[in-house]
């Protein structure tokens, strides 16, 4: 197995196709899996997929075999085989687990696009972005915020034009998520945004906003979550988790009988003692 796996490491297809049929099926339960799918018939493909699961048990393909399974998984269409590909390369940083999801995001399973989009913004890399710039103007919502997230996730945009775009968009989850991604990059129109979406009348946004400002953890929003302090009592605990990430530590000290309302008095108290200390500092 080494040794072939050495002779492959420029080009698979340099081995016979007999190979991989007949010699290493009988040697490696992997490549047994992987020869089922290489079948016409989705149902002994999707068995196969399954095995190849079973298999791992929370292992890591070899390079060898995982670059096999890159090769086969270009013609592969079918929904349910590609959920478990993916569920195989979770984790995995290697470029071919790469190569996999960008073959992913072409798939016609919302599902299977939206997972691509999942990996990519876990092994987040700049040169992600060609393939997933595209995938802002896919029919499904849920894919366009995965694909959102993965792009955020690559840190500074050289151009946020693509994204900006998104900030009119009529659904609230994502344009929060656009909101973030820009203001991660810190995009001045993100920064805006999330300031508006946290005056929304949706309650579950106002939250959701409050959080996300605290995941940002940029002093920025300190005003817009001073505001939602004054919100319903989720939103005001969404809110102090924010300013615990943002300030570096809890107003409460560890103390687990302080009501929430002094929490709130707590945290108004340290943002006007913060603003105060920065004004005499100026």
């Amino acid at each position: 197995m080494g040794t072939l796996e050495q002779w492959t490491l420029d080009d698979l297809r340099r081995l016979p196709p007999e190979i991989y049929s007949q010699v290493l099926p009988e040697v490696s339960p992997f490549f047994a899996s992987l020869d089922g799918l290489t079948s016409p018939d989705a149902k002994v493909r999707r068995t196969a997929a399954t095995q190849l699961a079973a298999h791992l048990k929370g292992q890591r393909l070899s390079d060898f075999a995982l670059n096999r399974l890159a090769q086969l998984a270009e013609a592969e269409t079918d929904p349910i085989v590609w959920q478990v590909i993916l569920t195989a390369i979770n984790g995995d940083p290697r470029q071919a687990a790469g190569r996999l999801a960008y073959i992913a995001v072409a798939n016609a399973s919302s599902d299977v696009r939206r997972r691509a989009c999942e990996y990519l913004q876990h092994n987040a890399d700049k040169h992600h972005l060609d393939v997933l710039l595209p995938m802002l103007d896919d029919q499904n919502v849920g894919v366009v915020i995965a694909a959102v997230r993965a792009i955020g996730a690559t840190g500074r945009l050289d151009d946020p034009a693509p994204l900006i775009k998104l900030l009119v968009t009529p659904d609230l989850q994502l344009r929060l998520e656009v909101a973030a991604a820009l203001a991660r990059s810190k995009v001045a129109e993100g920064v805006a945004a999330l300031d508006r979406l946290s005056h929304e009348t949706d309650t579950e946004v106002r939250r959701a906003t409050a959080a996300a400002m605290g995941e940002l953890s940029d002093p920025v929003f300190l005003p817009a979550l001073m505001v939602l302090l004054e919100d319903r009592r989720d939103i005001q605990v969404a809110a102090m988790n924010s300013l615990t990430h943002i300030a570096g530590h809890d107003v409460s000290d560890g103390d687990q009988s302080i009501t929430p309302d002094e929490q709130v008095r707590r945290w108004k108290k340290w943002h006007t003692d913060r603003a105060a200390e920065n004004g005499n500092a100026r």
